[in-house]
């Protein structure tokens, strides 16, 4: 994939169906997470029921960036993974969601 400099903003304006989630799991939540499932996307004011598709999952370990706040804060070596909402006109760019794998707690994530 192409690289960001940790500096840039990620999100552009782009059209909704662009929209894309990126979240952080420990190494200990990656198994649960795989290419093409489908994750939960819970936010505060916005439509239950939001679900997205993961499409990327980094082979590689980062530092937690400090944007993102963890709610694992032991783990400091975390795994990027992306996912596309199945109704992007549901969320707002920069809205903070809450992601969840099947059956799992939250990760925090920023889109």
């Amino acid at each position: 994939g192409e690289m960001v400099p940790a500096q840039r903003p990620v999100l552009s304006i782009l059209p909704p169906g662009n929209m894309k989630l990126r979240f952080y799991v420990p190494e200990t939540a990656l198994s649960k997470f795989a290419i093409g499932d489908q994750v939960r996307i819970g936010c505060d004011n916005c439509a239950a029921g939001l679900t997205g598709k993961v499409y990327f999952i980094s082979t590689t370990a980062e530092y937690t960036p400090p944007v993102i706040y963890s709610l694992e804060e032991r783990s400091k070596l975390v795994y990027l993974i992306q996912a596309r909402p199945d109704k992007p006109a549901s969320l707002r760019v920069g809205q903070p969601v809450s992601v969840f794998a099947r059956g799992s707690g939250p990760m925090a994530a920023t889109k």
